[in-house]
C-alpha cells in the first residue's frame, strides 16, 4: 500500500520527503537546555531540539553546534570567525552520554503544540538539515546553537510575551555572568570584545545564551496558551553547576593591582636618580607585552569576521606605539603613549566599558612612561 502511495505523490510531481516530515498524535517537541562547563567553548551553555515520536519510534535531537576539527586550516577559522558550523542529528544516548561525562545538568522543556504547530517545526528542521542548508557562518552574538532554536520557534509559531519587563543588560554584562567565576577569561574576553558588546541587548538578543533562552521560553505564549507545557530536570548536575560559579580569589584585578604598588614605589624612588639597568629591562618587558598585545587586539578587530570585536578602543592603550619606544629612546614618544593612555582612561569610562584590570594596568603603564620621560 505504502509503495503505491509512493507511486502516486511522484506521478503527481508531489515531494516524497513531506511523507518522512509528519509526527503522529503522540509525537512531542522539547528545547533542551545544557549548562555551562568548566572550557572556555561550553562556558556558555548549549540548546538542542528534541523530536519524539513513540509511534514511529523517532528520537531525534537536532544540536546546531557541530563543527568539524579536522577542517583543513581548523584553528585560523575558527579564530577569523569563518568556520561554517552545521546542523547534526544525535540519538539520545549520545547526546546524554556526551553531557553525563561532563558533568553537566539537562533541562527539558516541553512544548504545547497543535499537531499542526509539531509538524511545521519538524518540516523546518528537516529542510535546514538538507545538506545544502545545515551548514552556517556562526557568531557568537547573533547566529549560534541557541539563536537557530529562537528562529525557528518564532518563524513558525504565533507567539506573544507573557512578561516584556526585561532589564536592561548589554551583551558584556550577559557574558559577565557566565565567566564571572574565571575572571582570567572575563579579562581576557573584555580585551578582546569592542564597544559593540556595550549595546542594550533586546529580550530577543539576551536569547543568545541558552539559560537565557530557557527563562525567555517560560514566559511566551502561543495562541493564548503558555508555550511550555512542561519542565524537568533530565540530567541532575546541579551540585557541579554551583561550584562552578564559584569566583577564584587570584584575579587580574588583584595581581595587576600589586604590580600598580609596585610602580609607585619605583615612581618616587628613582625621581631624582638615575634608576638602574634592571628596572630598565623591567619596563621593556611590559612594553613588549603591551605592543604583542596591540597586535592580537588589531587583528581580532582588522583581520576577523566577529562582529563583537569590532571598534575596540582597548587599542588605545595596547598600542603598537610600544614597539617603537623598545627600539628608540625619544622624549616624544613617551609624551604621545601617555597621551593615548590618558584618552584610554576617558575611553574606557565614557565610550567603551573597559575591565577593571584594563583600568589598573593603563595607569600602571602611564606612570611607567611618565618616570621614562622624567
Amino acid at each position: 500500500m505504502r509503495i503505491l502511495l509512493l507511486i502516486l505523490l511522484i506521478t503527481c510531481g508531489i515531494d516524497i520527503s513531506i511523507l518522512d516530515a509528519q509526527l503522529s498524535d503522540s509525537a512531542t517537541i522539547s528545547i533542551l537546555t545544557v549548562r555551562q562547563g568548566d572550557r572556555i567553548d561550553n562556558k556558555f551553555g548549549h540548546t538542542a531540539i528534541w523530536v519524539v515520536d513513540p509511534v514511529t519510534k523517532r528520537s531525534e535531537i537536532y544540536n546546531y553546534g557541530g563543527f568539524n576539527f579536522n577542517e583543513p586550516g581548523f584553528t585560523m577559522k575558527f579564530l577569523r570567525g569563518k568556520l561554517l558550523y552545521s546542523l547534526f542529528i544525535e540519538r539520545k544516548k549520545e547526546f546524554f552520554d556526551n553531557y553525563y561525562r561532563q558533568k553537566r545538568t539537562i533541562l527539558e522543556q516541553k512544548l504545547n503544540l497543535s499537531k499542526d504547530e509539531r509538524n511545521a517545526i519538524y518540516l523546518a528542521l528537516r529542510e535546514n538539515y538538507k545538506k545544502e542548508n545545515r551548514k552556517y557562518l556562526y557568531d557568537f552574538f547573533f547566529d549560534n546553537c541557541s539563536t537557530r532554536p529562537r528562529d525557528l520557534l518564532y518563524q513558525n509559531l504565533n507567539l506573544s510575551e507573557a512578561d516584556s519587563d526585561v532589564p536592561d543588560k548589554t551583551f558584556r554584562d550577559l557574558i559577565d555572568e557566565y565567566v564571572f567565576s574565571s575572571p582570567w577569561m572575563d579579562f581576557g574576553i573584555d580585551l578582546i570584545i569592542g564597544k559593540k558588546a556595550d549595546k542594550i541587548a533586546s529580550i530577543q538578543d539576551q536569547m543568545y545564551l541558552p539559560e537565557y533562552f530557557y527563562k525567555k521560553l517560560n514566559k511566551l505564549n502561543t495562541n493564548g496558551q503558555a508555550l511550555v507545557s512542561s519542565a524537568q530536570v533530565v540530567l541532575d548536575f546541579e551540585s557541579q553547576a554551583a561550584a562552578r560559579k564559584q569566583k577564584s580569589w587570584l584575579s587580574p584585578a588583584l595581581i595587576f593591582s600589586l604590580f600598580l604598588l609596585l610602580e609607585l614605589v619605583f615612581f618616587l624612588k628613582y625621581k631624582k636618580t638615575n634608576q638602574p639597568k634592571w628596572l630598565s629591562a623591567y619596563d621593556t618587558l611590559w612594553y613588549l607585552l603591551a605592543a604583542i598585545s596591540s597586535l592580537i587586539v588589531l587583528f581580532m578587530w582588522f583581520g576577523t569576521d566577529h562582529i563583537a570585536t569590532n571598534d575596540n578602543l582597548n587599542v588605545l592603550w595596547l598600542n603598537p606605539l610600544f614597539f617603537l619606544i623598545l627600539f628608540i629612546r625619544n622624549k616624544w614618544i613617551h609624551i604621545v603613549l601617555a597621551f593615548f593612555l590618558v584618552v584610554a582612561l576617558i575611553a574606557g569610562s565614557t565610550l567603551q566599558q573597559f575591565h577593571m584590570a584594563s583600568i589598573i594596568l593603563i595607569c600602571m603603564l602611564l606612570l611607567k612612561i611618565v618616570r621614562g620621560i622624567r
